[in-house]
């Protein structure tokens, strides 16, 4: 049989290769520790596992009705973003999805044509690039240097942009970088895009894995577009987004399990 000719535009991912390694490597009895997929060590909690179990009991187990997400799901990431980003929105602009990947998925394929360009800092997450290869668009890298500690600069944003230019991915704090920018950082390269047709996927998975007082992710800093990738619990419930149009347009994209369309009031 043979498959379609973008199957051999992609490529395994590491992170999930490097985990089947040493889960191979566990069960010959080696003692290893694993670097692969970002899993926790300990147990989903038991909180989590209770409602899950309390969901189960009632019958919660068909088809979610709308598709798009039950209401008090919907309801509730609304809640969170307004505690903890400060970001308003309201259900009817909320998507769950199932896991990150699939939302991701959906956001590339619903803004990319072919030939469409998405700027990517390096080091990024492996999917990123697979995904928007896989959608027909271009990865175009940015590479930071040793004296930015790896960060991308509004300089070199601009020198990127071309009329093919559709989105810049911005990952805020970084995986797997393991750094974060300034607020005043992240503002110099919103500007470079203020005014531009470019939208920002800003990948703030990991907002809540901060040792320090510096913010993390652009929300609520971007002139333009952006799409706002949520919060992910890392007790293992479930991945998380959120996407909007700052500039008060559309846009029915994200990564993690929950999109939002719409603006953000």
């Amino acid at each position: 049989m043979k498959l379609a000719d973008r199957v051999s535009l992609i490529e395994e991912a590491a992170t999930l290769a490097t985990a089947a390694k040493a889960a191979e490597m566990k069960r010959a009895g080696i003692d290893v520790v694993g670097f692969g997929a970002g899993e926790p060590d300990f147990d989903t909690p038991e909180h989590i596992k209770a409602a899950a179990n309390r969901a189960l009991a009632a019958g919660h187990t068909s088809y979610a009705k709308p598709t798009s997400g039950i209401p008090e799901a919907r309801a509730a990431v609304c809640k969170k973003f307004l505690r903890d980003n400060g970001l308003t929105y309201q259900p009817d602009q909320v998507i769950v999805t199932v896991g990150g990947k699939e939302a991701l998925y959906l956001a590339f394929m619903a803004l990319l044509n072919p030939g469409d360009e998405v700027l990517l800092p390096v080091p990024y997450w492996v999917s990123f690039a697979e995904q928007i290869k896989l959608c027909g668009g271009v990865v175009v890298p940015l590479v930071g240097s040793d004296a930015t500690d790896l960060k991308i600069t509004p300089k070199q944003t601009a020198a990127a942009l071309t009329p093919r230019t559709k989105i810049l991915v911005f990952n805020s704090p970084s995986n797997p970088g393991g750094f974060a920018y300034t607020p005043a950082k992240t503002r110099a390269i919103a500007d470079v895009l203020a005014g531009r047709d470019v939208i920002v996927f800003s990948d703030e998975m990991y907002d809540q894995l901060r040792y320090d007082k510096l913010p993390g992710g652009a929300s609520g800093k971007s002139g333009g577009k952006l799409a706002s990738i949520g919060w992910r619990s890392r007790g293992g419930l479930f991945g998380g987004a959120a996407a909007g149009a700052s500039d008060g347009g559309t846009a029915a994209v994200a990564t993690g399990g929950i999109s939002v369309r719409g603006a953000a009031a």
